[in-house]
Order: C-alpha cells, then structure tokens, then sequence
C-alpha cells in the first residue's frame, strides 16, 4: 500500500517515522519543501519504505552529502549493508569474521560470490548453517576457529578478499559471558590486510559494552600508529552507541 503524505502538515514528521506496516510506499508533496529538514526527518525513516517525491534529485543529493542515507538513524548496521552492497558484486569473495546467528552471513551471501565465516562457539556455526539451509544457500565455507587464523585458513585467497566483516561483540540470544576479546580482535584485524584485494574493505561495529570499549580503544591506536586511513560512521551522538569504522586499503 502507499499513502500520500504533505510536508507542511504539522503532523508529517510523526506520520513518516511511525508508518503501518502494511506502507510500502510513501509520496510526498507539499509547498516549500525544506530539503536539509526532510532528510534530517527521512534518515529515521525504515529504509524499506520507497519515498517519492519530485524533489528527489535534491534529497538523494543531499544524503550524498551527508554520507547518509534513509533509515541511517534506525541502526548503524544499515549503513553496513548499504557499504556492501554498494562494493560488492557476484564476482567478489567476503569474509563474516563473527557468524553470530548467521544473519550477516546470509546478507553477504546474497550478494557475494562466496562467504567465509568464522566463530568459536559450536552453537554460532550450527545455527548460521541452519539458517543459510533454510535460505537455500550454498556458496559458504564455516570455520569453527578464532578469526585471528583467518590469514591460515584462507591463505589461499591472499589479497583477493574484497570485504572483511567484523559485527563484534556477544552471541545474540546467547551467552553474554562470551564476547569477542581485544587480543584476538586485534591480531584479526592485522592478519586481514594482507588478505585484502586492492580495493578491499574492513568494517568493524564496535559496541560499547567494557570489553567492546577496549577493543575500539586497541584497533584504533593500532591504525593511528600506523597511519592506516579509515572513516568512522555513528548515527547518533550517545556514546553508548554502537558505531562503525571503515578501513580502506588503498
């Protein structure tokens, strides 16, 4: 379904951000369009809802602008995906350097030629398969090992991995005892560059639990140190916040 909403109406901002479910569709009109207001209220917008409007140009080139983009409020890792999908294709192999529940997994399976993914817990690797099986997905490889072996492992696919993904921090709906350390989080990060193809890509979320901080507080004094170039993404300015880094290599 879609809805036709005015700008001007007092009550746009909350109709846009609180839709139904059951919107798809969203066009908007109205007088006097304040473009920087509009995109400020269209990043808390869900990134699944089209918007149309006949100042599209001006509101894409205005999230350009920002780096930003529909929904970037919602969560970091919708920026995440929007890295990805704007640098991957099928001809690509990626690395998901935490499997979790499989979820970021399956995404890079999508839109990759394969996907590497690592994680210590059995419980990690069993749902990840379990959950690609049900997607009918096959272009895969799990390694139940720290991802600190990732150079070991794949040392095959040297410099020819054009995206390494790190989603730190605990197992979703699992024991949150067991989060990924600073140590091994730093060695990863080191072993990945020498897997990197020439215009390859590391992302790391950091998230803001204690052993997270330190892990953000390491790889970036080892990326400072070493003058190694990347961007920091936060959609919000709560420190408590997860946030994304993104290291270029080149």
């Amino acid at each position: 379904m879609e809805i036709n909403l005015d700008y001007n109406n007092i009550d746009f901002k909350d109709k846009i951000i609180n839709l139904p479910k059951n919107i798809k569709t969203v066009n908007v009109y109205g007088d006097n369009i304040n473009i920087t207001n509009l995109c400020n209220i269209l990043e808390n917008v869900k990134s699944n809802v089209e918007i149309k409007s006949n100042r599209q140009k001006e509101i894409d080139d205005e999230f350009l602008k920002r780096n930003t983009y529909q929904g970037f409020n919602r969560s970091i890792l919708n920026m995440v995906k929007k890295i990805c999908s704007e640098n991957i294709t099928k001809n690509d192999y990626v690395v998901d350097m935490t499997v979790g529940n499989g979820n970021d997994t399956l995404f890079l399976s999508n839109i990759s030629k394969k996907v590497f993914g690592f994680d210590i817990q059995d419980v990690a690797i069993e749902n990840t398969k379990k959950l690609l099986r049900e997607n009918n997905v096959y272009n895969y490889e799990l390694f139940n090992i720290s991802h600190e072996k990732i150079n070991d492992v794949l040392k095959e696919y040297e410099k020819n991995i054009k995206l390494i993904l790190f989603n730190l921090g605990y197992l979703p709906c699992g024991d949150k005892s067991i989060t990924t350390n600073h140590k091994t989080t730093l060695n990863a990060v080191k072993n990945s560059f020498s897997m990197l193809s020439s215009n390859g890509l590391i992302l790391i979320v950091f998230y803001p639990h204690p052993e997270g901080k330190t892990e953000a507080q390491v790889v970036l004094e080892y990326l400072n140190k070493n003058k190694l170039k990347y961007t920091i993404y936060k959609n919000t300015p709560n420190m408590d916040a997860p946030y994304l880094i993104v290291i270029n290599n080149y």
